[in-house]
């Protein structure tokens, strides 16, 4: 069962595909799907404990830079935009620590998503939820 960390940037992932792609070509979902498998492994690599969890726990100088108060954005293999046919795929990890923060107070404002385009104004200007399953909030 995937937890709702997972599930969340999984809809994140694929929300983009599913709500274009009748205007997609072939080509351009081909290699979507394919980006699709990679996240998902580097994913699984991260929950099975094959690399570190936290990206920031991946070199000793991006953990003492986050926890300095840096936020921290990169692309994910050090390439973004990945160059599609007909398209670009943008795939960025970021960190920044919040002292005192609670999990359930973070989880509660990515569980949001009918105000993420309050959040995350201006690049995100709409939200549909499509479908919750039994695992997520509200």
């Amino acid at each position: 069962m995937k937890s709702r960390p997972e599930i969340a940037i999984l809809f994140l992932l694929l929300a983009p595909a599913l709500s274009n792609a009748a205007d997609l070509k072939p080509e351009t979902l081909q290699e979507w799907d394919a980006y699709v498998c990679a996240a998902r492994m580097r994913m699984e690599k991260r929950a099975s404990g094959q690399v570190p969890f936290l990206w920031v726990d991946e070199e000793r100088d991006l953990a003492q830079r986050v926890r300095a108060g840096e936020i921290l954005v990169d692309p994910v293999n050090g390439e973004s935009p990945h160059l599609a046919p007909y398209g670009l795929i943008h795939d960025w990890i970021g960190a920044v620590f919040v002292p005192k923060a609670k999990l359930d107070d973070v989880m509660g404002v990515l569980d949001d998503y009918e105000h993420y385009k309050d959040f995350y104004r201006p690049m995100v200007v709409k939200v549909s939820v499509l479908e919750r399953t039994p695992t997520m909030r509200r």
